[in-house]
């Protein structure tokens, strides 16, 4: 039996580069998605090793780069933040993972995908939100700071809601079933608690981690002390791999991967595919349902929202476009759910905001007025508020409304195919 050799001589390693470069050259001829030549290239190149680890280490590189610069102007940066109400309060913010609007029952969806959010008395449904970025790395940040779309790096130079409520006096909390790292690491490091399911420790002992976990160390933080309390949540949700979001009595539409393994873009199994992906739309639904229940308990002024990153794209048109990684985002990744619960002593506190956000749960909203709503509903006063931006004001206004796509480019999200 041959050993690999431990070097390949200089000849060969030129015969195999340029063999790996003929043949992905060549894939896009075969590929019948409805691209010219270059964009399916293109997608290789980020895609097909061992060109995506150039790319992928070129663009996280760049990333940490310019994190590394602004480091000094984010960490002075203030909100100069105040908030004058004393009571004990709650304020939650759940971010979902690839979740499609279209499909939860709550917002018109043919099957029972969201049977608890249905039933949920106080819960707000907003069904005209889009989110301002294609991949998590993107749109988190955007929902995290409220900055605008078209000027996406600025948010390196600024601190983030987590920050703006500590300012205000709230024990912060970052409770996470993914790794963030990158964009998104900068902010959650802003607070003061933070569990990571995903990380490297954790996987040591196990690969899969259930968004139900997470429920455990929410749990544990409303045993601890502290009047005022802040907690983002990160799922996720109906991130791809669909079968290992959910445990198999959440198997209901079937037949899924569960049980039919078939490839991430196997167009031809579209049904088994969404089938599964609706499972883990009606895992959340129960997740969410939990998480309100523990707030709910408390018996506090408090608020749960809820929003997705992004969308999904599933084999939806000829297209076939599957997940999330198409450049020029396609028109079923921008809406995304969007609901806000609210305690019965919240209704109380915060009756004004809760009759505007009724009124203007129609309106064409983005992801980065999160920033703003929540910061009113919370009645956190800064000076940089924009109530033109809040859903919980009067003075909201409806604007053009745009998504980052590949390389930083914007998109005017409500025009996309």
């Amino acid at each position: 039996m041959k050993k690999v050799p431990e070097q390949l001589s200089y000849k060969k390693s030129v015969k195999v580069s340029v063999f790996s470069f003929l043949i992905i050259s060549i894939i896009p001829f075969f590929d019948d998605a409805d691209y010219d030549y270059f964009r399916k290239l293109r997608a290789r190149y980020y895609s097909v090793f061992p060109t995506s680890v150039l790319y992928a280490a070129n663009s996280v590189y760049a990333q940490y780069q310019i994190m590394d610069e602004t480091k000094t102007e984010r960490d002075q940066f203030k909100f100069n933040a105040k908030q004058s109400n004393s009571q004990k309060q709650i304020y939650v913010l759940v971010i979902g993972e690839s979740d499609r609007r279209d499909h939860w029952s709550l917002y018109g969806y043919h099957r029972n995908t969201t049977p608890k959010m249905l039933q949920k008395e106080n819960l707000i449904p907003f069904n005209n939100m889009n989110t301002a970025g294609y991949l998590t790395e993107f749109a988190v940040p955007i929902i995290l700071t409220g900055i605008d779309p078209s000027n996406f790096l600025q948010h390196t130079k600024q601190k983030s809601i987590v920050s703006l409520f500590k300012e205000a006096g709230f024990e912060t909390y970052w409770i996470s079933n993914q790794t963030d790292f990158g964009h998104i690491s900068i902010h959650a490091a802003e607070s003061r608690n933070r569990y990571f399911f995903a990380s490297d420790e954790n996987r040591k002992t196990k690969n899969i981690n259930d968004d139900s976990e997470l429920l455990l160390p929410l749990n544990k933080v409303m045993n601890q002390p502290g009047n005022k309390k802040f907690i983002v949540i990160k799922l996720q949700g109906s991130h791809y791999d669909y079968a290992k979001r959910y445990p198999n009595n959440f198997d209901v539409f079937k037949p899924s991967n569960k049980t039919v393994p078939t490839s991430a873009n196997d167009f031809k199994n579209k049904e088994i595919i969404t089938n599964t992906y609706d499972n883990t739309v009606l895992y959340t639904d129960t997740i969410l349902d939990s998480i309100i229940n523990i707030i709910n308990k408390q018996n506090v002024i408090s608020s749960v929202f809820y929003i997705s990153d992004h969308g999904e794209d599933l084999f939806d048109d000829e297209r076939r476009l599957s997940q999330h990684a198409a450049e020029i985002p396609s028109k079923y990744i921008a809406p995304i759910p969007f609901t806000i619960w609210y305690s019965n002593q919240c209704k109380q506190n915060a009756t004004y905001q809760i009759q505007q956000l009724n009124l203007n749960k129609g309106k064409k909203a983005s992801s980065q007025h999160l920033f703003y709503t929540l910061a009113e509903m919370a009645e956190i006063q800064f000076q940089y508020f924009d109530s033109t931006k809040s859903l919980c004001s009067k003075a909201f206004i409806e604007k053009p409304r745009y998504i980052i796509g590949g390389n930083l480019k914007t998109f005017n999200s409500d025009s996309l195919k």
